[in-house]
């Protein structure tokens, strides 16, 4: 019986918690987000330069988090267990783990190459000399960085400052850029 209450209890701390923080700041973001992402990279006293991603887009995929463990914990309360809805529940923890896995990471500029580094995953590196080709997306400003093993780096319009990490690029690979490589002002 008290497994119930506690269980009540949680649920309603996740529901709070994604009403009275997350949809807050989801609509904030929303009315805001074509101001551009200004913030700046990070440099740190190695030399490495990190280009983090916004804290708004964790947010939302902590927001959809909430939202499942919430319909779980309903359903255990409530005792449900018919096949409709434990293929419900196991769809919303599916979609959760993609979130999860699918989190922006921090791209890094070091002196030997790029990192990506993940959360949940192994991360990425490509040295500099390992670059084979470079594409950038004008309208939805995404950078991807492809190695010679097939290994691909993605600096999106989630990640921080974006003439910095191209002025990087450019600074590394010097003359080994494609054509329609952005010119943009750091």
């Amino acid at each position: 019986m008290i497994w119930k209450q506690i269980l009540e209890i949680a649920g309603l701390i996740l529901l709070l918690a994604l009403f009275v923080w997350h949809i807050p700041a989801l609509a904030w973001w929303s009315l805001f987000r074509d101001r551009g992402n200004q913030r700046t990279a990070c440099v740190l006293s190695d030399g490495r330069i990190e280009f983090r991603p916004r804290p708004l887009s964790l947010w939302g995929s902590g927001a959809a988090i909430a939202y499942s463990i919430y319909i779980l914990i309903h359903h255990l309360e409530n005792g449900q267990w018919k096949p409709s809805v434990t293929l419900g529940i196991a769809m919303c923890w599916l979609v959760s783990l993609n979130f999860l896995f699918s989190l922006p990471e921090t791209v890094a500029v070091t002196r030997d190459g790029l990192e990506q580094v993940y959360w949940l995953r192994k991360n990425k590196r490509i040295a500099w000399s390992d670059i084979v080709e470079i594409n950038t997306g004008d309208k939805i400003r995404i950078v991807t960085i492809k190695g010679t093993d097939g290994t691909e780096i993605v600096h999106s319009k989630q990640h921080a400052d974006r003439p910095r990490f191209l002025l990087e690029l450019k600074r590394h690979c010097g003359e080994n850029l494609p054509s329609d490589f952005p010119r943009e002002q750091a």
